[in-house]
């Protein structure tokens, strides 16, 4: 009995160790340009986002799942045409499938999922007479890990639909560049 209680102490010890390296969180920021894309320069219209970033990948495979909780500051377009208006806040929440392979210094990585914003900005509730006002969307995005701590990343958003019934603001597509670390 007691070798029993000694080998179920050692997997229980060795299952942790296991789990704690397919767990990561870490942090991230990132810059965006607004469509239409590589039109000039990044300017004072694009969108910047920052906050927390976990996954969990299955080592073998390299596949797993990302999750991320960002403040964004980002430029509206007024729909049907090409100007846009003042910033505003949104927290937006991404969720990705992630394929990750490579050595363990770098690792390159692609994501793809769907991701949820909403403004609490109460200047934009009041201009479109909303309670809320969030855009439904996919999220994509290739990078690179290296030494198991800094991860980079080129993506891309695509808003599928405003959940606001008066179409006055349209939510741009933009690419974004994005810089990370995993604890």
């Amino acid at each position: 009995m007691k070798k029993i209680s000694i080998l179920f102490a050692f997997i229980m010890i060795a299952s942790m160790t296991c789990n704690a390296q397919l767990f990561k969180f870490g942090i991230s920021a990132g810059l965006g340009d607004q469509a239409p894309i590589f039109e000039g320069s990044l300017n004072d219209k694009a969108p910047v986002r920052a906050g927390a970033t976990a996954e969990f990948i299955l080592p073998i495979i390299g596949l797993g799942v990302e999750g991320s909780l960002f403040y964004e500051n980002s430029p509206l377009m007024y729909a049907n045409t090409s100007m846009f208006t003042d910033r505003y806040s949104f927290l937006k929440v991404p969720v990705a499938v992630k394929w990750r392979i490579g050595l363990p210094i770098v690792k390159v990585f692609l994501t793809f999922g769907p991701y949820y914003s909403m403004s609490w900005d109460k200047d934009l509730k009041n201009s479109v007479n909303e309670d809320s006002f969030s855009f439904f969307g996919l999220e994509t995005s290739v990078g690179a890990e290296i030494l198991n701590k800094i991860h980079v990343r080129i993506g891309y958003n695509y808003p599928l639909f405003s959940d606001t019934q008066k179409i006055i603001y349209d939510r741009n597509s933009s690419i974004f560049l994005g810089l990370g670390y995993w604890f």
